[in-house]
């Protein structure tokens, strides 16, 4: 089956063999925010003493991009799963004659569990009804 969910992720589920598999791919590219840079050859100290001009900007894909995506598989080991991927996050600011470029690349290894156990003896609440006891 294939999927498509919130804020970027895309979800695909198939079998390995005979274990369940979940692929997975959720990315999030933002473009509008603000964020916080110091004037060129600022020292924090001057910020310290009441210097606050020019801190905060505003953020779009010009001067500010960032980009994070996340590609795992999830395999069904009982009532748990084995969560394994690889991340690439993007980070790269231009402002104030200050340029910053930031790319790393992660493994992900995981362990994925539900929180709230159901009982398989006992049918599951309808609607709204999920929290009540």
């Amino acid at each position: 089956s294939f999927t498509i969910g919130p804020v970027g992720t895309l979800g695909w589920s198939t079998r390995l063999w005979r274990l369940p598999v979940r692929l997975r791919w959720q990315t999030s590219l933002p473009l509008l925010g603000a964020f916080f840079s110091p004037e060129y050859d600022e020292l924090y100290y001057e910020i310290y003493l009441g210097n606050h001009h020019g801190l905060a900007h505003f953020a779009y894909p010009g001067n500010y991009f960032r980009w994070d995506n996340t590609v795992t598989a999830d395999l069904a080991l009982g009532n748990s799963q084995l969560r394994l991927g690889f991340r690439s996050r993007i980070y790269s600011t231009d402002v104030n004659k200050i340029t910053t470029r930031n790319f790393s690349y992660s493994f992900v290894i995981g362990v994925v569990t539900d929180w709230i156990s159901v009982s398989p003896r006992r049918k599951l609440p309808s609607g709204n009804a999920c929290w009540a006891y």
